[in-house]
């Protein structure tokens, strides 16, 4: 008879679970700046080529004297990298005099193995343009998430504070910009600064990596009040595939062969029977008869049927159906 086993094995099996990737900061960055108004163009080029499918970042901030100067557009030597403003990124600030321009643009899912120089192309100003960016690389974000921006004439500087972040993982840049005036002490909470544009003090520039959803914001303190516009903009970083040891356990079934006593009735019908009877008789007082008879089974049924008798001179033996008298002549008839 054959019977199923079932085994059962642990096995360790690779699983890939994502986990959220840990940026510590941008993974290069360099400065531009103009201090041409009206229509023009100024260009940034980062140090080195740029891992695909990265995330390109530009923080741009200006004080263009009577009316803001404003990007009207961002173009790449790399040509699969795409610019577009993070929505709800700009704020201009307009009093009429001394009107500062704050603006975030990014180009998501950057062309890889390329060294990237952008060119800014702005409108707008009065009769005094100073204008620096920031452009920064970083590893692969999904989505723009949230953002705020601030306005007025004082001291501090303000970004604005976001919403709630949407994940626990995400970098954000904010910037501001202003009349040329020293940055006193600042970013605060958390937040680092860029190296800022050779602009005239023109614009401040901040980084930061987040680790819990939050509420976030940052502010600069120039030595003296004046116009300034500020924004920020978190950027959600992308889960990354990490190799994880599982162990599960497995059931199998195998066939195992099993040998099995079956008991099997088999008739055979035997049967030898051996009677042999014997008597003997003597002229002594003294009468013996002895009967002895033995059944042995075996493969032949066979009957033998023995007689003798022995008797003194004068013994008389009579047979009848198979019954044996001995008769002595001494009784009488």
């Amino acid at each position: 008879m054959r019977r199923g086993r079932i085994a059962t094995s642990l096995l360790a099996v690779l699983v890939l679970m994502p986990t959220l990737a840990r940026a510590t900061g941008p993974i290069q960055a360099t400065t531009c700046h103009s201090a041409t108004c009206g229509t023009t163009t100024f260009s940034c080029t980062l140090p080195n080529p740029v891992a695909g499918a990265d995330t390109l970042v530009v923080s741009y901030g200006s004080d263009g004297f009577s009316s803001c100067q404003t990007i009207s557009s961002i173009t790449d030597s790399c040509t699969g990298n795409s610019w577009s403003v993070f929505p709800g990124g700009t704020k201009c600030y307009a009093p009429g005099e001394g009107d500062p321009d704050s603006e975030i643009w990014d180009a998501f899912n950057a062309q890889g193995a390329c060294t990237p120089t952008i060119t800014i192309h702005l409108a707008g100003g009065g009769t005094a343009c100073p204008a620096g960016a920031v452009l920064s690389e970083w590893p692969r974000a999904t989505a723009a998430d949230k953002t705020s921006n601030s306005s007025g004439n004082a001291s501090p500087f303000l970004s604005g504070t976001t919403a709630t972040t949407s994940q626990s993982n995400e970098f954000m840049v904010a910037v501001t910009g202003h009349a040329s005036t020293p940055l006193s002490s600042g970013p605060t909470n958390g937040f680092s600064e860029f190296i800022d544009p050779s602009c005239s003090n023109c614009s401040y520039n901040a980084w930061n990596q987040i680790s819990s959803t939050g509420t976030y914001s940052t502010a600069w303190t120039p030595t003296s009040a004046g116009h300034y516009s500020g924004v920020i903009g978190t950027f959600e970083l992308s889960a990354t595939a990490t190799a994880t040891a599982t162990a599960t356990s497995t059931q199998t079934a195998t066939a195992t062969a099993t040998l099995t006593a079956t008991a099997t009735a088999t008739a055979t019908a035997t049967q030898t029977a051996t009677a042999t009877a014997t008597a003997t008789a003597t002229a002594s007082s003294t009468q013996t008869a002895t009967a002895t008879a033995t059944v042995t089974p075996t493969a032949t049924s066979t009957a033998t049927a023995t007689a003798t008798a022995t008797a003194s001179p004068a013994l008389m033996r009579r047979h009848l159906q198979q019954t044996w008298w001995w008769e002595s002549p001494w009784v009488a008839r």
